[in-house]
């Protein structure tokens, strides 16, 4: 009975002094992030970059915006056999860009004065155009030029797309000095236009 007593003031001191603590760190801040981005639907892989925003409503509850650009560029290719019987390669490039605005919901698995790890789930809007060609032909020319390749893009994926989706991250960042962080993050989204986007970027922003 003696060390329930002993132990109940120790526990509510902690938790007093953690709680107060919590309330003591700063409950804003802005950050840039840039980053690898793989773009799981076209198959390439591209860059990422991003501005945030977010806020701190409750003691590990967050809300978090940001507005960012996500660009890919990859290349696709065929091989052919002329009339000859000479082996004959083919490729077009071609890229991936997009703008997104993401809102999302964080809550904190550990934060103090130094360390913050955090988990978000939210949505996405994504405004994206691609020149990904969806079907690829080619046809030989005629005379002197039989052995000419004309390649030409039969269809392409659909070029320009506004499509809303979810998304959900995990995220790391350590503070220097009360207000400057550095961090990590990894993302990973979806959207209705079936885009699938893994993004893995450093992070470094200020706390206010």
């Amino acid at each position: 009975m003696k060390k329930v007593i002993i132990l109940l003031p120790l526990l509510f001191s902690a938790h007093f002094l953690i709680a107060q603590s919590l309330q003591d760190l700063p409950s804003r801040y802005l950050q840039v992030s840039l980053g690898y981005s793989y773009h799981g639907t076209d198959l390439n892989s591209g860059g990422a970059f991003s501005i945030g925003y977010g806020q701190f409503v409750r003691k590990r509850l967050s809300i978090n915006s940001s507005l960012g650009v996500t660009m890919h560029s990859g290349f696709a290719k065929a091989n052919f056999v002329g009339n000859n019987g000479q082996s004959i390669r083919t490729e077009v490039h071609y890229s991936t860009r997009a703008f997104q605005g993401n809102m999302a919901l964080g809550f904190s698995f550990i934060r103090n004065q130094k360390h913050n790890l955090e988990g978000r789930v939210g949505t996405l809007v994504r405004y994206q155009t691609t020149t990904n060609p969806e079907v690829m032909n080619s046809s030989y020319g005629s005379g002197i030029s039989s052995n000419i390749v004309n390649t030409y893009l039969d269809r392409y994926f659909t070029p320009k797309s506004l499509a809303f989706g979810g998304l959900a991250s995990i995220s790391y960042d350590y503070t220097f000095d009360g207000k400057i962080f550095m961090g990590v993050n990894g993302h990973l989204q979806y959207d209705f236009h079936k885009d699938a986007l893994n993004i893995f970027s450093l992070v470094v922003g200020k706390r206010f």
